[in-house]
């Protein structure tokens, strides 16, 4: 073969060698920005899938936390839903027992029914139905007014009252509000003795018109834990000031007892209350009805709490297959040529 002919082929062949050389380097840079494309993808995914699991965890913490709180307002309701029967129970009890007089005196029976077959007029009703006494207290209370406890408040003349009692013989004790006058400094100024729980004017909630009743029957009155304390804090007080326990017993300063009858081991229940604090008449129902108002807001956390958690795992499970996807296009392309 000639030399020019073969050094011509020679060229051809170097040509061909180069170009595929060049072919090669570019298939492999290719390679190479495909596989780092791949990478960052990857991260990113990786990422994404880290971020999505963050917010998973967090949606399922949250999620149990409203569950925490859906126990305890469940707790709560079942509470109110008991307060609330208890409440409507002693309400019965308190109606059934106005509606018959039941606990009265005689004379307070007859002219309370006098006055709701309007034969007497001015009437508003017994002293206890106004008082509001802490239940720990009734019975020193009780014993504290005695026979003044289921006293007729008038608002008038009390005339035509003392002429019902007279005509049935029945005894009772009338209050005439505007003619009561509690003596001038008549309300003892307190002790600092840790036995007495206070003056017993101070420790009943009423309404201000009857104020001036209680500062004539309990202004004068300590209430006291027990006798030893009751002896120890009339000494050497004046011959009005009295004493009573929380069993009922009353000490005077001028030296007579009184006894009630009524203490805690006795099982029986004064005029004043039935079952926990001493209302005045109506009061257990607005008490009732505040507890239905409230019951609305004792309910399950929103359901919104549970679109939150299913979008966290819908996101968890969208970023987990992404990863999963470039992590395989990421081997692919690994395993390709180099």
């Amino acid at each position: 073969m000639p030399l020019g002919e073969l050094e011509a082929r020679r060229a051809i062949v170097l040509q061909v060698e180069i170009a595929a050389v060049r072919q090669g380097e570019a298939g492999r840079q290719q390679a190479q920005a495909s596989q780092q494309l791949a990478q960052t993808r990857l991260a990113e995914s990786g990422e994404a899938l880290a971020a999505a699991q963050e917010n998973l965890a967090a949606a399922e913490q949250r999620f149990q936390a409203s569950e925490d709180e859906r126990l305890e307002l469940t707790q709560a309701r079942a509470r109110v839903d008991a307060e609330m029967a208890r409440l409507r129970a002693q309400l019965d009890v308190l109606e059934q027992a106005e509606a018959s007089l039941t606990g009265y005196a005689s004379g307070t029976r007859l002219l309370l029914e006098a006055a709701h077959q309007e034969r007497l007029s001015g009437a508003r009703g017994a002293l206890n139905n106004f008082l509001e006494v802490p239940a720990e207290l009734e019975t020193a209370i009780s014993a504290a007014l005695g026979e003044f406890l289921d006293a007729v408040l008038l608002e008038g003349d009390p005339d035509r009252a003392l002429d019902l009692l007279v005509s049935d013989s029945a005894r009772g004790v009338l209050l005439p509000l505007v003619q009561i006058r509690p003596l001038q400094g008549s309300r003892l100024a307190g002790s600092a003795d840790p036995d007495v729980l206070g003056v017993a004017a101070r420790l009943v909630e009423a309404p201000p018109e009857v104020r001036p009743a209680l500062d004539l029957f309990l202004g004068q009155v300590y209430v006291v834990r027990d006798r030893r304390a009751a002896r120890r804090l009339l000494a050497g007080e004046p011959s009005g000031v009295r004493a009573v326990t929380l069993q009922g017993e009353v000490f005077h300063a001028s030296g007579p007892v009184q006894t009630s009858g009524l203490g805690s081991k006795s099982g029986d229940q004064t005029i004043l209350g039935l079952d926990g604090v001493i209302l005045p008449r109506g009061a257990i129902g607005l008490i009732a009805g505040s507890f239905q108002t409230a019951l609305p807001l004792l309910i399950d956390p929103s359901p919104l709490l549970f679109d939150v958690l299913g979008c966290g795992q819908a996101q968890f499970q969208c970023c987990r297959l992404k990863h999963g996807q470039h992590l395989s296009g990421d081997e692919r392309i690994q395993d390709g040529p180099g």
